[in-house]
Formats: structure tokens, sequence, C-alpha cells
């Protein structure tokens, strides 16, 4: 990988140097395993650097929609700078008006649809300032590991920049990193990442957020690790969520009885009954495990009026369009991602008919 844009990259690194111990930041992210890990990383670096953080919110997931009220609280409580991360904040152009007085960093690789006018949004994705192939593998992560490390030693933090790797399975274009943090690490490499312990550790913040509770167990993963010194105790004050991983687990064994085969076993679909809100563990775990290598592997969930769905995709597809494709028109419903990993959801009304697209765009 080879940065194509020295000059949006170092805008970036020097936007957030810029910040003074008098201006107010609001950070924005996805409450998903690489948004976690990324706002756990950028927490933690911007404390070291003395900016102030006022504002923090795991409130959008997908689909992003600042509103009038955002700005009245932005402006009451004096923000200077908003940062977003793993939110694909410009798939809604109107989010541009309301951020257009402040000074904002919009981090993320979700594939771009609009671009800001004002010069103080800046729109800071791989496809910009990159030559990667595929830019969604460089996860939001170890984009802001990347910045930070340009503004202070960061050495000790780098089992946060794994775990984001592993958690959205960016490991082929950043094997060289891995294996560099794992003999850091003294972790053995096994070929299945998920298995090792920074794989577990990705797999407990992903259970901290399957629990129907209001987002009380998620909010609890989110300082434990933030209070974690190391891996090690990470692993510590997470293990409390290990109960979800054995509920995926179940699922993951018994995933080719349980599924229905179509096309040929090119599309395989799984529907999940649980309380635990666990579609998109459960497509990543099957995918990984290279049982399914040339499957559309789909978990389906419902939850009150909705069927939540979660894509994952070997290289002939692309599960973002694809899904995109299938929810067009629905209404309340939406869905994307990435090529090898997406989600979204519709009505329970409207699933019949987003199955029958499917199945024709994978004929």
């Amino acid at each position: 990988m080879k940065i194509t844009s020295q000059k949006l990259f170092d805008k970036v690194v020097q936007t957030i140097d810029k910040i003074s111990s008098k201006d107010k930041i609001a950070i924005f992210y996805d409450g998903d395993s690489d948004g976690i890990c990324a706002f756990t990383l950028l927490r933690k670096i911007l404390e070291r650097l003395n900016k102030s953080i006022a504002i923090v919110s795991h409130e959008f997931h997908g689909n992003v929609q600042f509103t009038q009220k955002h700005l009245t609280v932005w402006r009451e409580q004096g923000i200077s700078h908003i940062i977003t991360l793993d939110l694909p904040v410009d798939h809604v152009k109107e989010n541009f008006t309301f951020l257009k007085d402040f000074k904002t960093i919009i981090i993320d690789h979700h594939p771009s649809r609009n671009k800001p006018e004002k010069k103080n949004i800046i729109l800071f994705k791989p496809e910009f300032f990159t030559d990667m192939e595929n830019p969604s593998f460089y996860c939001t992560t170890k984009i802001v590991y990347d910045v930070m490390s340009k503004l202070v030693d960061i050495n000790d933090l780098t089992w946060i920049a794994l775990t984001g790797l592993i958690a959205d399975y960016c490991w082929k274009d950043w094997e060289a990193f891995l294996k560099e943090g794992f003999k850091k690490y003294k972790i053995a490499w096994k070929d299945n990442l998920w298995e090792t312990d920074i794989g577990l550790l990705t797999k407990l913040i992903s259970g901290a957020g399957a629990f129907d509770d209001k987002g009380e167990a998620l909010n609890k993963c989110i300082q434990s690790m933030y209070n974690a010194e190391n891996l090690k105790d990470a692993l510590q004050k997470l293990a409390q969520f290990s109960i979800v991983n054995e509920t995926v687990q179940n699922y993951v064994d018994h995933f080719e009885e349980r599924a229905e085969k179509l096309n040929d076993d090119k599309l395989l679909i799984l529907e999940v009954k649980t309380h635990y809100k666990i579609v998109s563990p459960i497509s990543t775990a099957v995918h990984t495990s290279g049982k399914f290598p040339k499957s559309f592997i789909l978990v389906i969930q419902t939850s009150g009026e909705f069927v939540k769905l979660s894509a994952r995709t070997p290289e002939q597809w692309d599960a973002n369009k694809i899904l995109q494709e299938c929810v067009k028109g629905f209404e309340q419903a939406n869905g994307g991602g990435h090529a090898r990993a997406s989600g979204g959801k519709v009505l329970k009304k409207d699933y019949p008919e987003f199955k029958k697209r499917l199945i024709e765009i994978l004929r």
C-alpha cells in the first residue's frame, strides 16, 4: 500500500495537532468492533496530547443523520471540532450542512457518495489517499493508528490497532503489520486469526453489543477497553461477555445443517432465533471458517417489525452493491457496507421480496 495523497494525510495530522487546549471536540463513532477500537485509540491519544473531548456518542450504526438537535447541543457546549469514526457521514449530503461551521474530520473506509464543499470538512477515506485496490480493507482503527503515530509515541497501543484489523477482516492487506504485532505480543500466528487472543478480544467486543439491554453492556465494554492497560487486561475485563460467544459458536458449529441452501449452494441463509443480536458475529465466523469459500452467506434475525441482515461474501460478489440493490424502494430499509461484509434491515413484510431479489442476482 502506498500513500497517493500525502497532502491530504498531512492535512489531517496537522488539523489534529493544531487543536488547542481551549478547543472542545465531539466524537461520533460506530458501536461495532472497528468503531470502538478506533474510538478507544483516539481517546487515549487525544488525552495524551492534552486535547479536550466534550462529547462522545455511538448513537449511529450504518446510517448517519445529524439534526438541528445535534447542532444546538454542539453550539451550547462550545464545540469547535468534530471527528467521526467508521461512519458513512457523506452518504447523507445534508450532514455537511450541519457540519459547515465546525472543523470536521470524517475518518471512514466505506465507499464515498458525496463530497463536502466547505474546506473545513475533511473527508478522509482510503480511496482518496492510497492506491489500495480495495480501500475498505484499510479499517478506521488502522487509519487512526497511522495518523496519530505521527504526533506521539503509541507503541504501547498497537494491540488496539491489531484488534481493529482482525475485527473488520482486514487480514491479507496488512499481513506484515499483523505478523510483526503478533511477534511483539508473543502470540502464535494462525491461518484463522479469530482463533487467537486478539481474535478472542474482537469476539468479546461484538458480544457486548449483542445484549438487548439498551446499550448497557456495550457501554461497559467501551469503558473497559478504555481502562485496559494492555491486551491481557482487556481480555480479563471483557471476559464477562463470553456467554454470547457460546451462543454464536453453537450457530457456527451447526450452520451447515440449519442453513437454507439455494442456487446450488451459492446462497446460504441462516435464520437466528435468540434474544442476542448476533447476526454479524455469526456471519463473520462462518465466513472466516473457510468451510464455504464459494457461498454468499446471509444471516437474518427478526427484531420487532424488522428483519436484520448480515452478509459475507467471497471475492466474486460485492455485498455492498448487492444489498443496496435488494433493498431499493423498501420503506425504512437500508443495506450496504463493504464489498466482503455488509449489513442492513428490511421490514418483515418486505423480506420475501428481498429474498427473491437476492436469489435472482446470485443465479
